[in-house]
């Protein structure tokens, strides 16, 4: 079975916003980029909207594809796609993930991600323009 993901990458100031996986979801305590599943039918742009949504409860736009990776769990198969993502509306209220933080790029290897997004870190590393793209203008909360 092949699940399909979006993740959003949102920088604010040079720092990233990354959460962290609540205990009983699948890679719990592991931190991620924000995103979620694509519904049938759904273009990614759209579900990782919703998803931001759903999750943070922050309106965003979706920006540039990144990164597509392909990875294989022993029960499952996942495409994530990762776009850059615009934070067009205040304010943040959590509603998935046990913990938020806004971190720089020297910061990425102090957490534990799960594979996918750990191949995708090392793709960071390396477009440090990125890291001074203004996509809000919103304060980090």
């Amino acid at each position: 079975m092949k699940i399909n993901v979006v993740a959003g990458l949102i920088i604010i100031n040079s720092k990233i916003l990354i959460a962290k996986r609540p205990t009983g979801s699948h890679m719990e305590g592991f931190w991620e980029f924000p995103g979620g599943k694509i519904k049938v039918g759904e273009l990614p742009e759209v579900a990782l909207e919703r998803e931001l949504f759903e999750e943070l409860g922050i309106k965003t736009q979706t920006g540039v594809l990144l990164s597509t990776k392909d990875f294989t769990y022993p029960e499952k198969k996942v495409e994530l796609k990762f776009f850059m993502s615009k934070w067009v509306e205040y304010p943040m209220i959590p509603a998935f993930h046990s913990a938020i933080k806004w971190i720089g790029i020297n910061e990425l290897d102090n957490f534990d991600f799960p594979p996918p997004d750990s191949d995708f870190i090392e793709f960071l590393k390396n477009q440090t323009e990125l890291w001074f793209v203004e996509n809000s203008s919103y304060p980090i909360v």
